[in-house]
């Protein structure tokens, strides 16, 4: 049985490495003009298959496209995709900046504040996030829908039974001001702890969980399958703060520079068809998407058997990318509202 999936995003970045990307503060951007009359349902065949480039990592999050790969939906676009592994999602969105790669993974946390800080970059297809009325869901109690992919943890021995008892404590994110600090500050928040009176220290997935079994930090935010050896070492969930925060919607995106879409519409046309019936394979067989992942990881399959699979977007939602947009402005992590109906090419919309 498929259960119903949310969160799957695990390495995230903050504003302060999309700053460092840009060098210059906020500026204007406009959707370049991609328009191009190109069928996803009749892809016409190159004269040979198109190389194109995407940078990302290897997780759950991003198994779509591992899996979207081994099925051939790719390859049916008339594309040759190589995958360029970078090590977060700063160096994706950089790379995609700088014309290294041609497309790249952002969560709508690092996307949205690139924009802010005027990266010209737009939406091309969205990708993993949390499933419509999932939280309606996960309070309800309904059966598949009681975890997430992101968890706040509690280390054993340090007197954390709830959020509210993190005041004054040290928790390790995956970023600084971004989307793990934003969804651990507003649960925080949400428990009636001012946010501030946490110790945020930003760590890799791996180091955190080697802090947390050192009994160096109180709590981490984790994601599989590091979620999973804090939890056999004693360690308590306290909360899913990705879907306690954002509820649902796509919660990262596929994203390219907006020279390449004016340079190349009809590429960009077919990388979003690749990518749109690649979620949807991924959503109706999530085996797949752990199968694909684990060996691009070059890891036993066996290790992301149980890796809980994020729900795909073929289409974006333009209404929860707007809510997460006012979440982070109310959190001062933008300083303007991202205008999405700019960034977020039409053929993203719909299929």
């Amino acid at each position: 049985m498929n259960h119903p999936r949310n969160l799957g995003v695990g390495l995230v970045v903050g504003l302060s490495g999309i700053v460092a990307l840009t060098g210059c503060g906020p500026q204007e951007t406009s959707q370049p003009a991609a328009s191009v009359s190109y069928d996803c349902a009749k892809p016409t065949a190159p004269a040979q298959p198109i190389h194109v480039t995407f940078a990302a990592n290897a997780i759950v999050s991003n198994g779509a496209v591992y899996a979207g790969l081994k099925e051939g939906l790719f390859q049916k676009q008339g594309l040759d995709i190589e995958i360029q592994p970078v090590a977060n999602v700063a160096a994706a969105i950089s790379s995609v900046q700088g014309g290294t790669t041609n497309f790249g993974f952002a969560t709508s946390v690092s996307l949205f504040q690139a924009i802010d800080s005027g990266v010209p970059i737009s939406v091309v297809a969205p990708f993993a996030g949390i499933a419509p009325n999932y939280y309606d869901n996960m309070k309800k109690g309904v059966d598949g829908y009681t975890t997430e992919v992101t968890a706040l943890v509690a280390a054993p021995g340090k007197n954390i039974n709830a959020v509210a008892d993190l005041a004054g404590k040290t928790v390790a994110v995956a970023d600084a001001r971004g989307q793990s600090e934003l969804t651990t500050r507003y649960v925080v928040k949400e428990a009636g702890v001012d946010p501030d009176s946490v110790k945020y220290t930003v760590m890799s997935f791996p180091d955190s969980l080697n802090a947390f079994k050192a009994g160096q930090v109180d709590a981490i935010f984790s994601v599989d399958p590091f979620l999973k050896q804090a939890t056999d070492a004693g360690g308590k969930i306290i909360s899913w703060p990705g879907v306690e925060t954002f509820h649902d919607g796509p919660t990262s995106a596929i994203i390219a520079s907006n020279d390449y879409i004016k340079s190349e519409p009809e590429i960009v046309a077919r990388f979003t068809c690749a990518v749109q019936a690649s979620n949807e394979f991924a959503n109706a067989n999530p085996d797949a998407v752990r199968s694909a992942t684990a060996e691009a990881q070059k890891v036993d399959p066996a290790t992301l058997a149980k890796a809980k699979v994020p729900y795909f977007y073929a289409t974006a939602d333009l209404e929860g990318m707007k809510r997460f947009v006012g979440i982070m402005r109310d959190a001062d992590f933008i300083t303007t509202d991202v205008d999405l109906e700019t960034v977020v090419l039409p053929r993203a919309l719909a299929k």
